[in-house]
């Protein structure tokens, strides 16, 4: 019987897997399909950033630049270097207080020593009177604090339809290098 349930389980999860497998590998399928349509006008990116911790499998994961053209893809929007009004970098810290865990906990032998007393003493209602009193250690656990951190990169485009671009990256060296870029094409437009 216990094995039957172990086939079960590791079938559900080889399922899962290759389910999860097949998902990734679709989504880069339609990545590239997007990158070709966007290449085959455009030639060769001069330059591309991969925005997304992994690999990207969505166009708006990626800026890309076509200096030739002076073209630059942000997300899924095309604009010309000269419609990169400005930008700005911040950072943005989010602090997340660690949970704080008690446990409390009467010794065993204290609580029937006690009760023994109690009962001595006063009787059945001295043993709950004595149980009662017995001592407690209380634990404290807290765990760590948490800190998120987030780039946020801010783009003002010369466009009525999407006048704001924002970028919100976790990698600081990705955030830094989309920033300066967008710096150096914003101030050589």
């Amino acid at each position: 019987m216990d094995m039957d349930i172990w086939t079960v389980i590791i079938a559900v999860a080889g399922a899962i897997i290759i389910y999860l497998i097949k998902n990734t590998i679709d989504s880069r399928s339609e990545y590239k399909k997007q990158v070709e349509r966007i290449d085959t006008v455009y030639g060769v990116p001069t330059k591309s950033i991969n925005l997304s911790n992994f690999f990207a499998t969505d166009i708006t994961e990626t800026v890309r630049v076509y200096e030739p053209h002076k073209i630059i893809l942000i997300g899924d929007e095309l604009f010309n270097f000269k419609d990169i009004i400005s930008v700005s970098l911040s950072k943005n810290v989010t602090n997340k207080a660690g949970d704080i865990t008690t446990v409390s906990q009467k010794s065993t032998i204290g609580t029937i020593g006690r009760a023994a007393l109690g009962k001595f003493v006063a009787g059945d209602t001295g043993a709950i009177i004595g149980a009662g009193t017995a001592k407690t250690r209380t634990k404290i656990h807290k765990s760590e604090d948490e800190e998120e951190i987030k780039y946020i990169i801010n783009v003002t485009v010369n466009s009525i339809k999407h006048p704001f671009v924002k970028l919100e990256l976790e990698d600081s060296d990705v955030a830094m290098e989309t920033y300066s870029l967008l710096e150096v094409i914003c101030n050589n437009r």
